[in-house]
């Protein structure tokens, strides 16, 4: 359920709103009132339409540096949103989609921020074919930002583009659908998506690979080469079919479980509750069935990822709980922790176990996760020290007396009710 309304105010309080404070709506007594007066040309239906439908929110009254949609620019953008595949139409409750007035704020042409979509108002001087491209770009990113597709293994194989230091290059800008898209990564895939729905022979004949990569991906098998092709069915028939009958191995969810994928499920069991083996499990039951479809049916799961536990009902399979599964993982953490014992005590000082045990644990502890941040780092994508503060912060309290007596000890049966499996 949407949280805001279109006055960007709490959906529940908006309800319920006392019409009398706002001057352009104080004399209405219905919805469809409210609506003609806060929107010129009557656009207020199109807007509850578009965020009702869609999940998008093109009001301008969120934003102070937005202006208001012409209800011809609206259509345009429900042209551009049917435009999309089906599934991915109502990807969000509240999506901000704006048009920027240049004069209330000095941007670069272009940027686009993660909550909001910003559509320039230079965008104006288009025809509306144009503008619905351009709209149509902008929802691509999102659909490859929510989804992580343009990340997946086969993706990076053949777009030409490869990593040097912190710096990506294009190594087969022949290969790129248009100027645009050699700006980066995201550009080219946005402008392949987009050239895959308006103008997919050129990007057939321009790059193959690219195209069926896509139709897979991204469009899950639906075609516009052709007017006829624009009924053409989904594959998530062929995908249920696969689910019944799919048979994942244990080796298949091992080898899932040693990427870093659920590297966050690992810290948070290892570090926070043990009861949280469920949490790994789920992740990579998701991982081992995605690497399935990608590497067998040529598809990458994308949008259904955050929906695989409606598809958990057709696995024919129980993921393995055992030692060697989840063993390496740990045993690195461990080792991490065995090599780096004096960072935990970097702050220690025997005058802090004077306090109690919630003073003197906090003491000690209290920014082990800023000092270990550059250790976990070199292990891990993603810094979870956090994670490992919390967890000798707790164990602390419930351990006090022998830390003083002897923090050698103390820290050997830390390292002992971690889970060695």
């Amino acid at each position: 359920m949407t949280k805001r309304d279109l006055l960007n105010r709490d959906r529940q309080d908006a309800i319920q709103i006392d019409l009398s404070k706002n001057d352009q709506i104080k004399d209405c007594h219905d919805v469809r009132c409210a609506l003609d007066n806060l929107f010129v040309e009557g656009n207020g239906v199109f807007h509850a339409y578009i965020l009702s439908k869609y999940g998008y929110n093109t009001s301008h009254y969120p934003k102070d540096i937005a202006k208001e949609f012409s209800k011809k620019d609206l259509s345009v953008v429900i042209r551009a949103l049917e435009s999309q595949p089906s599934f991915y139409q109502k990807m969000y409750a509240n999506k901000q989609l704006i048009l920027v007035d240049e004069e209330k704020v000095s941007i670069k042409k272009g940027t686009i921020a993660n909550a909001t979509i910003e559509i320039f108002s230079a965008w104006q001087e288009y025809d509306e074919h144009m503008k619905e491209y351009i709209v149509f770009h902008e929802l691509a990113h999102n659909m490859s930002a929510k989804f992580e597709i343009h990340k997946n293994w086969r993706w990076d194989q053949f777009s030409g583009w490869e990593k040097e230091g912190k710096r990506w290059n294009l190594n087969h800008p022949e290969r790129v659908i248009s100027e645009y898209g050699k700006a980066s990564q995201s550009e080219e895939f946005a402008e392949s998506v987009s050239s895959y729905r308006y103008s997919p022979q050129k990007l057939k004949d321009l790059d193959p690979k690219k195209y069926q990569f896509i139709k897979n991906a991204v469009f899950y098998g639906v075609e516009f080469l052709e007017e006829k092709n624009c009924d053409s069915v989904t594959q998530f028939k062929v995908i249920n079919e696969t689910l019944n009958n799919v048979q994942l191995t244990s080796e298949v969810v091992a080898t899932a479980t040693q990427n870093n994928k659920c590297t966050i499920e690992h810290f948070r069991y290892f570090f926070d509750d043990k009861s949280r083996i469920n949490e790994i499990n789920e992740c990579v039951a998701k991982n081992a069935l995605m690497n399935y479809f990608d590497r067998n049916e040529n598809l990458a799961m994308g949008l259904l990822y955050e929906n695989l536990e409606n598809y958990s009902k057709y696995l024919n399979f129980q993921v393995p709980s055992k030692p060697e599964i989840y063993n390496d993982r740990n045993e690195i953490i461990r080792d991490i922790m065995i090599d780096n014992t004096d960072l935990f005590f970097t702050r220690f000082k025997e005058e802090y176990l004077r306090f109690s045990d919630g003073g003197g644990c906090y003491s000690i502890f209290g920014s082990l996760s800023t000092t270990l941040k550059p250790v976990t780092s070199l292990f891990y994508d993603y810094e979870y020290a956090g994670y490992l503060e919390s967890s000798i912060k707790k164990f602390c309290h419930y351990n006090y007396s022998l830390l003083k007596e002897d923090k050698d000890k103390f820290y050997l049966k830390y390292l002992e009710s971690r889970p060695k499996h």
